[in-house]
C-alpha cells in the first residue's frame, strides 16, 4: 500500500482530471462537496485532513476506488 502522502496526491490527480473533463471550477466542487473552495484547495494541498465521508464521497462523485487511492492492486486476503 502507499503512503497517505501518494494517497492524497491520487486523489489531487483525480480532481484535477474531473474539473478538467467535466470543465468545471474548483469553486463548483467545493459547492457540491458542501465546503468553501479554500478548505477545498487545502485538503488538496495536504495542508487540511480530509475525513473518510468526504472522500468516500469524492469517489462516488468523480468515479474513483478507494483502493485506488491507497494504492492497493491486490484483494486484503490473497
Amino acid at each position: 500500500m502507499e503512503s497517505l502522502g501518494n494517497a492524497i496526491r491520487f486523489i489531487d490527480r483525480e480532481i484535477a482530471g474531473h474539473l478538467r473533463e467535466k470543465s468545471m471550477t474548483q469553486a463548483a466542487l467545493a459547492s457540491l462537496l458542501g465546503m468553501s473552495e479554500n478548505t477545498l484547495c487545502w485538503k488538496r494541498r495536504g495542508t487540511s485532513e480530509w475525513r473518510m465521508s468526504e472522500v468516500v464521497e469524492l469517489a462516488d462523485m468523480i468515479g474513483f476506488s478507494l483502493d485506488e487511492a491507497i494504492g492497493r492492486k491486490e484483494e486484503p486476503w490473497q
